[in-house]
């Protein structure tokens, strides 16, 4: 029986941007490792890593972005959404609210958070 992972048996690749180019420049530092699948910070990021690795000729780990860019869905690739709609109406209804107290006296109130959930996209690539 072999020990189970922990998180300093995981390799972490900083990329310096969030672009394809960088994510090409970090699957280049993973290819010793042969990983069998990877998170990237971004789809741009995903898809520079999907791009590295292909050149090689080596079988393609599983990849998982991170946006649901436009992107994401050229690629097919499995990725987590961010809910953007939902947190665009978020803003809306906090700035309407915002507004309304500063044109007629309204007692103050305590801070408000609003919290999202970003939903996984299922694609095979």
């Amino acid at each position: 029986m072999t020990d189970p992972l922990t998180a300093e048996d995981i390799p972490v690749v900083w990329c310096d941007g969030w672009y394809r180019s960088e994510g090409e420049i970090g699957a280049r530092r993973l290819l010793e490792s042969e990983p069998l699948g990877v998170f990237c910070a971004n789809d741009r990021l995903a898809e520079g890593f999907l791009t590295a690795y292909r050149a090689t000729g080596r079988e393609v780990p599983r990849v998982i972005g991170f946006d649901d860019a436009p992107i994401a869905t050229a690629l097919q690739l499995t990725t987590v959404a961010i809910p953007w709609q939902a947190i665009a109406e978020g803003v809306r209804q906090v700035v309407t609210q915002q507004l309304s107290r500063a044109i007629r006296p309204v007692p103050a109130c305590d801070a408000m958070g609003l919290s999202y959930m970003p939903a996984p996209i299922i694609r095979f690539v």
